[in-house]
């Protein structure tokens, strides 16, 4: 009997405990509410899962009315992002979460701009993210359009600790956690903009004859950085370490060298290495710094001396996670090399059927990769049927290769059609596509250039209004046999 009444008390416990947290709300004062988008993102395990991408996010599905309902299972109290845009303009308010303890977020919209009523369904500790997060904004913008001398931008600055020291102040809850969090954020926030100004300010065409002298003692901010460098648990929550090291390292380089990427990016890692001894920290700078370098050289074949510094930097990552998705993206920036093989799934031409790059074998290939909202890209497009009308009759195809969204092909299909040139070929993959994932295709215009036999030429090429295009296409079609 005691047995089965324990199991029934254990019982009766999980499933208190798997009940979902409800997060619902509504927008008010905007109208129609189809112009309201917006996604609510777990944040709770911090930066590594935003940097590995391993986020977990919902939509939003909003009524008529501006209501909105989610259902979540937070496995801790933590943070969630919801971030919105209306009209196009985008914003985010931060919630803090616990599980079983619904969340209900009014909204109150106007000309775009979103505030939260804390009067309603708001716990403690969302009201101080809220406060905090709300008043610092405004401060910050008002620094940088202010075009200010930056010894005037460091006094204002110590309005950010006064802000958060208030709203600490302010606090009626008890969550040790979010207490943390606000001495966390007022040091990254006053030292991340103290360190970045000073080369905002000089950079300002308006202040480019203005002799500003900086001070040995600018940088002087009161603040012991070890102490919240070497921080556990909630300094891992924000994202705002890692590009305060970022800046703390740029502002103190002995050499303004930076021509050698590499190098830079190796004294870089030895710098946090020697300042850090939070071994999470350091797997997170390292993974940001190496990621980062790997996409800036893209299409770009490392010799000896930088892959041996990729590599011993890699080794020093203790976080498995981290380093494989390092590996990864050295893998996939192999079908960005010269000599790689091209892409081989189907693409869809303009009679809706599919279409491959292997149907160009034999000649060379040169791809425009765009989109019809793409401002650049259009202003390309009459210097590339020139460049197509050039090479007519030669041994060298044309083709377009739209990344649209697929909710946008008609107006891909009816503006490809309108500008109809017989010299291009115009193809369709879509956003998401296997193509732009194949080629991890961020930014556009892109230009690819593949040889006869389908591989890879250029994965940056130039564009069709750069003079070296002729130049790079006569020396290929000068080649003998072509």
């Amino acid at each position: 009997m005691k047995y089965l009444l324990f199991t029934f008390i254990m019982l009766q416990a999980f499933i208190a405990g798997a009940n979902p947290t409800v997060f619902s709300g509504r927008f008010t004062g905007h109208q129609p509410v189809t112009e309201i988008k917006a996604t609510l993102w777990d944040i709770s395990e911090g930066y590594r899962n935003v940097a590995l991408g391993t986020v977990k996010k919902q939509e939003l599905v909003i009524d008529e009315n501006g209501g909105f309902k989610l259902l979540l299972n937070p496995k801790k109290y933590g943070f969630y992002k919801l971030t919105y845009a209306v009209k196009g303009r985008p914003g985010s308010i931060d919630f803090f979460v616990r599980p079983n303890q619904d969340v209900f977020a009014k909204l109150s919209v106007s000309d775009a701009e979103v505030a939260l009523d804390l009067t309603t369904g708001i716990n403690e500790e969302t009201k101080s993210l809220y406060n905090a997060n709300h008043a610092v904004g405004p401060i910050i913008r008002n620094i940088y359009k202010g075009n200010k001398n930056p010894d005037s931008v460091k006094l204002e600055l110590g309005q950010i600790k006064q802000l958060f020291a208030k709203v600490k102040a302010d606090y009626k809850g008890k969550s040790p956690f979010v207490k943390e969090y606000l001495d966390l954020a007022a040091f990254f926030q006053y030292t991340s903009v103290l360190y970045d100004y000073p080369g905002f300010y000089k950079a300002q065409k308006k202040n480019k004859e203005t002799t500003w002298v900086m001070q040995a003692s600018y940088y002087d901010d009161g603040y012991d950085y070890k102490k919240y460098l070497n921080h556990e648990g909630v300094m891992l929550q924000l994202d705002a370490p890692i590009f305060w090291l970022d800046q703390y390292i740029k502002v103190n380089k002995k050499t303004a060298d930076d021509t050698d990427k590499a190098k830079v990016l190796d004294d870089d890692l030895q710098s946090a290495y020697l300042l850090v001894s939070n071994q999470n920290l350091r797997d997170a700078y390292s993974f940001y710094k190496l990621k980062a370098y790997i996409k800036a050289t893209k299409g770009i074949s490392f010799n000896e001396e930088t892959e041996k510094i990729v590599f011993n930097n890699l080794h020093k990552i203790k976080d498995t996670a981290y380093s494989n998705a390092i590996l990864a993206n050295l893998q996939k920036a192999k079908t960005m090399l010269a000599g790689a093989e091209g892409f081989k799934s189907a693409l869809e031409n303009t009679d809706g059927k599919p279409a491959f790059f292997k149907q160009y074998a034999g000649k060379y290939l040169y791809i425009d990769v765009w989109a019809t909202w793409c401002g650049p890209c259009k202003r390309e497009r009459p210097y590339l049927d020139e460049l197509a009308a050039r090479y007519k009759g030669k041994n060298i195809s044309f083709v377009g290769v739209s990344i649209d969204n697929p909710n946008q092909k008609q107006k891909w299909l009816d503006m490809v059609k309108a500008e109809t040139n017989n010299n291009i070929d115009q193809l369709f993959a879509g956003s998401a596509s296997a193509f732009v994932k194949y080629y991890d295709i961020t930014a556009i215009p892109r230009f690819l250039i593949f040889d006869r036999e389908g591989k890879l030429l250029q994965y940056d090429a130039p564009r069709p209004s750069d003079t070296k295009v002729t130049v790079l296409l006569d020396r290929l079609l000068e080649t003998k046999n072509n």
